[in-house]
């Protein structure tokens, strides 16, 4: 009986600090800060892409020119839905389940920020069923921008320690935890035209 109330009560604690950790993850994003966190293949370097001046950070972090545009990840499109056109049964092909982590080029409006789509016409968007993801996500009303966690051109990341001793200086907080096991970046597939842009 004493096993147990201890085991409930390391259990409460943990789910607190999950929680502590999250909201803290939150506060530093909409205060600008730059995280890295672990995605399905690869850890990846996060922002607020609501706030240009975070976007530009990890564009200089990176090395990467602003007119290639980013990846925005998220767990709904309610969130981007200002920044897109889209009728039901693209959203329905965007919610489908895939095997594999897929990218979809969705048509921008014109409130869509420059510096998000860079020089293309649409906002590039995948949708994650990732816990922490979709919790950040969630409390941010917004989804993450989502690039490599390397500078541009280098070989992508997956370890924690590697990716701690590269670029733990250049930004605000490390999400610490394993990287999925798919080992090629997404597909990206162009909604409109249905064309595989990366196979």
């Amino acid at each position: 009986m004493c096993c147990f109330v201890s085991s409930c009560t390391q259990k409460e604690k943990k789910e607190k600090e999950e929680i502590k950790t999250i909201q803290e993850i939150h506060q530093i994003l909409l205060d600008g800060g730059i995280i890295i966190y672990p995605t399905e293949s690869v850890f990846g370097l996060g922002c607020d892409p609501r706030i240009k001046t975070s976007v530009s950070k990890i564009l200089k972090i990176k090395e990467r020119p602003i007119g290639m545009g980013l990846i925005l990840l998220g767990g709904t499109l309610e969130h981007i839905k200002n920044w897109i056109v889209i009728d039901k049964d693209q959203i329905k092909q965007v919610n489908k389940t895939t095997t594999r982590p897929t990218t979809f080029l969705i048509p921008a409006s014109k409130q869509a920020p420059k510096w998000l789509t860079g020089k293309h016409a649409s906002i590039a968007f995948r949708k994650s069923k990732d816990p922490f993801i979709k919790g950040i996500t969630d409390l941010l009303k917004a989804p993450l921008v989502s690039t490599s966690a390397n500078f541009h051109g280098d070989p992508t990341i997956n370890e924690y320690k590697i990716i701690r001793e590269k670029m733990g200086d250049m930004v605000d907080y490390i999400v610490e935890g394993p990287c999925g096991e798919q080992d090629q970046p997404s597909t990206i597939v162009d909604l409109i035209s249905g064309k595989n842009i990366r196979p």
